[in-house]
């Protein structure tokens, strides 16, 4: 079954407008459900997946959520084995070659360093004594036409969070994009515009009508006026008959919000302690 059906399933059928939203709100729903699963030790294993690294480049942290281990292999034919790092400063890397300094090493005692939001490794590695990373980074590539498992390090007994975080975001979408009904001319119910009856586009524009009574009462044509103040009640009428499925809707939305919230945190206190409980 595919993400949107299930988003669908408690959102209603959703717009070609509303699915590229949805393309958005699934990925910030995996590093949103992933942060929040991260408190939990016992789960931090299954959300992380391993890199190599195999130059001097180093690597990007910029999606990654946390850093669990960096090693690095010595590829030393006697004893080959993966030596864990161990974090330095940023000021300190120049002293890693340093044989003088406290921080010089070599390959078997690795370090590594963050500088502008990579992580190098020292020595370098190579492709035979490769660098790796245990991290967490979220899948950000998830759209709604993927289905059930397709997120990468991800197990699908906590897609239902998602769903639940990706459904919350497309309702509000649709709770902030409710808006009154348009009004003809483009301004308001209490706005009144200087008509003329004989213009035929004035007689279709509502905040001209109210003069248009008032040169018709002056005119002593009782008739036209009459008839005008009754498209104005029909119009009137109608508006506030659109305004009330308006906010029938947005009341509605409203409501699915609030109850869509309290099942993601009901969902989410199986795994995690909410509001303060161990």
């Amino acid at each position: 079954m595919s993400f949107l059906t299930e988003i669908e399933a408690i959102t209603g059928t959703l717009t070609s407008a509303e699915k590229t939203n949805l393309n958005v709100f699934l990925p910030e729903g995996v590093k949103f459900i992933t942060k929040a699963l991260m408190q939990n030790e016992s789960i931090v294993h299954q959300l992380t997946k391993e890199i190599d690294i195999t130059n001097a480049n180093g690597y990007s942290l910029d999606n990654i959520l946390n850093i669990t281990e960096v090693v690095r292999r010595d590829n030393d034919s006697n004893n080959s084995k993966k030596r864990l790092c161990q974090r330095i400063p940023n000021s300190r890397k120049h002293d890693l070659s340093d044989t003088n300094s406290i921080y010089f090493t070599n390959k078997y005692g690795p370090k590594y360093y963050i500088q502008n939001g990579t992580l190098f490794i020292y020595p370098d590695p190579t492709s035979s004594e490769k660098g790796e990373l245990q991290v967490i980074e979220p899948d950000s590539s998830v759209t709604h036409d993927q289905n059930s498992g397709a997120i990468d390090n991800f197990p699908k007994e906590y897609e239902r969070g998602v769903i639940l975080y990706s459904a919350i975001q497309c309702i509000r979408k649709k709770m902030h994009d409710t808006v009154e009904p348009s009004i003809s001319g483009g301004s308001d119910l209490t706005t009144i515009e200087a008509g003329d009856v004989e213009t035929a586009a004035h007689r279709l524009d509502y905040p001209k009508w109210w003069d248009m009574v008032g040169d018709y009462l002056a005119d002593e044509d009782i008739e036209l006026a009459t008839a005008t103040l009754q498209n104005i009640a029909s119009y009137l009428g109608a508006y506030q008959t659109e305004l009330n499925s308006s906010s029938t809707q947005y009341q509605w939305h409203e409501s699915q919000y609030i109850k869509l919230q309290q099942e993601l945190l009901q969902w989410l206190g199986n795994y995690i302690p909410i509001g303060g409980e161990e």
